[in-house]
């Protein structure tokens, strides 16, 4: 403002009046703030960024325009290795600079998240006095499952016919390789995936807890010993996993006996026939 003057009055005196001064206009760029369409966006799925530039007046500085580096910094890497992407510029290591356009004090892009779970999202403007803005908490959730991983194996029975000394675990995972631990309705199906000549028992097929399948009592009969024993895992719409192979151990020998007789009311003195068996594990 130019020429800005004070008056001053009192009842039955003349006014008067201060010399013109002139006042500073707002100070521009001095803070910046940003918001997001969702905090619970689904990993890599677009989620709108506005990122709003404030003059001293906390007000939007409209005269704030043109393409401005951005520094972007608390995301984190997704299992497979990638982060997402700002607008049309893809993420690597925490920080990240990139260049967003501003018109009259705002910016508009799109965030995409590969990882799931909580993290602290801060966009900085180095033209800007206070150049951060307080961090946005956004908390992406997995996407639908594509995979399946076994993320805990089986070993051998510690005897024939036993269960797996170690059961089975599979996980789902989405296509960054975040567990889904929304999914709870993916049915896993186990059976065997080797031409040997043994037979899987216990309870083959379950329903998913978010995202995990836990297998608790699988076991293996064969009359003797095995090699290379395989389970395979398998899922409507998903590739078939399988498990490392193990050997299967044969039957115990001579682990009880029994006794017959040809009769049991024989003729004093005369023979009776007696059939002694011993039987391995099996029976």
């Amino acid at each position: 403002i130019t020429g800005a003057q004070l008056a001053f009055d009192a009842t039955g005196l003349a006014e008067i009046t201060s010399a013109t001064v002139n006042l500073p206009q707002p100070q521009g760029a001095q803070s910046i703030t940003a918001s997001a369409a969702t905090l619970t966006p689904v990993v890599g799925v677009d989620n709108g960024i506005t990122l709003t530039v404030k003059n001293s007046l906390g007000d939007t500085d409209t005269l704030f325009t043109g393409t401005k580096e951005v520094t972007v910094t608390g995301y984190d890497v997704a299992p497979d290795g990638t982060y997402g992407s700002l607008g049309s510029t893809a993420l690597a290591a925490s920080p990240n600079k990139i260049n967003v356009d501003f018109v009259e004090g705002v910016a508009q892009v799109d965030l995409k998240l590969n990882k799931a779970g909580a993290q602290a999202v801060m966009f900085s403007q180095a033209g800007v006095a206070s150049p951060a803005a307080m961090a946005l908490n956004i908390a992406p959730v997995a996407g639908s499952t594509a995979t399946m991983k076994l993320t805990t194996g089986v070993s051998a029975p510690q005897a024939n016919g036993g269960s797996f000394a170690q059961q089975p675990v599979i996980t789902l995972l989405d296509q960054f390789g975040n567990v889904n631990i929304g999914d709870n309705s993916t049915v896993v199906t186990v059976s065997k995936k080797d031409t040997g000549s043994w037979t899987l028992t216990g309870n083959t097929t379950l329903t998913a807890v978010a995202g995990v399948i836990s297998f608790t009592d699988l076991g293996a009969t064969n009359a003797a010993g095995i090699t290379g024993a395989q389970l395979a895992f398998d899922a409507t719409g998903l590739p078939q996993i399988t498990s490392a192979t193990v050997n299967l151990p044969q039957p115990q020998g001579a682990q009880s006996i029994t006794a017959s007789a040809a009769t049991l009311t024989p003729v004093v003195g005369v023979d009776n026939g007696i059939t002694l068996t011993v039987k391995n594990s099996l029976g």
